[in-house]
């Protein structure tokens, strides 16, 4: 071995214990107690151990790799061809900026493998696809050029149990597509269409049905192009257009107009605050151009009147006047048997200012007795006309001449108060007493004796109380 035991401190190329003027080259192992001061580049063509605090103030190149015990301070580039174990912190006093993959104080162009939490303290940009294992904190603002895609499929449960968690807000400048449901924990009551915990600045489209738990308040008008399911007590407070069916199983309030395409199917009973009468069939609280069907009864508070004709399946029951501007016509064939059963029942009178005509019996059960011309259960201001036989169970009063222009058959003890005319043939088959004058244009034929309580003594063949202008012949 050469052991050299001078001390002089070397200080440049040609200071020093041991100087040289050419190379130093070593087949082992060097150990060297002070600093190593390098001039120029230094090339590392093994692997490179430093095991203490050292400053390399030129470009370093190693072939193999780097085993650093202690800091290194590395003043210029460092080349390395394999790996490079560092046992503690690395700390770069570069702070040149990155604005691309190729820029920044530490450049890689391979990739970069983090076995614990990464903090970067500003903007962090990638070019490419980002894929987190596990979580992302970010401090500060988190801005991706491309598409951000989640490989964790935990179905959100809470605002803290998810696949994303966002503890502040969320702002997306463009659609949103969920592929499961949203939730909204937030309570905040809506009062306008700027607050609530749903706000949109824009409309709101749903392709199914929508359940609602609060109150619907709507600024505007309402159109609904399909049907419309109300279940509560609702009040819309502008004009409503429905496309297609209705069905309210509440209270609802409109103070506006509806408009509706399609049926209206309501649970309970509608009542219309607006009190306008109808005039037409176009005027009134409640107007529809097509036809209205009642399954139960029908009560009208004032005059009901009908354009054309009224069809009456039952029973019509009117309170007040019924004026009907057309024919009436019932459909119901039920005939009369009383008072209370047939096809048309009136309670009260019936006045007609023309000829009724019916197809039946008239029967009248009124007994009232007739006195007078104006009284009994059938009165008539005119004249009577009947084409058939009449029989009359009681005494006929005759006030004026009676005149009978074909047979008379009395049946009955008669007494006729007035002159009698006969046209035709008079068969008597009772008592008959005649007060007035008697002209018979036919034959008489009586079947009981003659008494004439006619006193008139005769004095000539025109006077008496029996006077003939012909002959009289006497069987008996």
């Amino acid at each position: 071995t050469v052991e050299i035991t001078d001390t002089t401190q070397a200080t440049s190329t040609t200071t020093g214990s041991l100087v040289t003027a050419g190379g130093l080259a070593v087949a082992q192992d060097t150990y060297i107690g002070g600093d190593v001061l390098i001039d120029q580049d230094l090339a590392v063509y093994y692997g490179l151990e430093v095991y203490k605090s050292t400053t390399i103030g030129v470009d370093l190149t190693v072939g193999a790799n780097v085993a650093i015990g202690g800091n290194t301070a590395i003043a210029g580039d460092m080349m390395l061809a394999g790996t490079m174990d560092i046992g503690k912190a690395v700390s770069l006093a570069d702070t040149t900026d990155s604005t691309s993959s190729a820029t920044g104080s530490f450049v890689t162009a391979g990739g970069m493998g983090v076995a614990k939490d990464l903090y970067v303290g500003s903007d962090m940009t990638t070019g490419r696809s980002v894929t987190v294992g596990t979580s992302l904190s970010v401090g500060s603002t988190f801005s991706v050029g491309g598409t951000m895609s989640m490989t964790d499929t935990t179905a959100a449960t809470s605002t803290s149990q998810a696949a994303l968690v966002v503890p502040g807000g969320l702002g997306l400048g463009k659609n949103a597509i969920v592929g499961g449901t949203v939730e909204i924990t937030d309570t905040t009551q809506a009062t306008s269409t700027t607050t609530g915990s749903l706000v949109t600045a824009g409309g709101l489209a749903v392709a199914q049905d929508t359940y609602i738990g609060g109150d619907v308040l709507i600024d505007q008008d309402l159109a609904v192009y399909y049907g419309l399911e109300v279940y509560k007590s609702t009040t819309i407070g502008v004009d409503l257009t429905v496309g297609a069916n209705v069905a309210i199983g509440g209270n609802t309030a409109i103070a506006g107009d509806m408009m509706l395409a399609g049926t209206m199917d309501i649970g309970k009973a509608v009542s219309l605050a607006d009190t306008t009468d109808s005039t037409s069939s176009a005027t009134g609280s409640f107007v529809t151009a097509g036809g209205m069907g009642v399954a139960k009864d029908l009560y009208v508070g004032s005059d009901m009147t009908a354009g054309e004709s009224v069809t009456i399946g039952t029973s019509l029951n009117v309170g007040t006047t019924v004026d009907i501007g057309a024919v009436v016509t019932t459909a119901d064939t039920t005939a009369a048997s009383s008072v209370s059963a047939a096809s048309i029942v009136a309670k009260g009178g019936l006045g007609l200012a023309k000829n009724a005509i019916v197809g039946g019996t008239v029967e009248i059960t009124d007994t009232t007795q007739a006195t007078s011309t104006t009284t009994g259960s059938l009165v008539t201001a005119g004249g009577l006309a009947v084409a058939q036989d009449t029989y009359i169970g009681g005494d006929v009063l005759i006030d004026q001449d009676l005149a009978v222009y074909y047979g008379l058959e009395v049946y009955k003890s008669t007494t006729i108060g007035v002159d009698l005319t006969v046209g035709a043939n008079v068969a008597i088959g009772g008592n008959t007493a005649i007060a007035g004058d008697m002209m018979l244009a036919g034959t008489m034929d009586i079947g009981k004796a003659v008494s004439l309580a006619d006193t008139t003594d005769s004095t000539s063949s025109a006077t008496g109380s029996f006077v003939t202008a012909g002959g009289m012949g006497v069987a008996k």
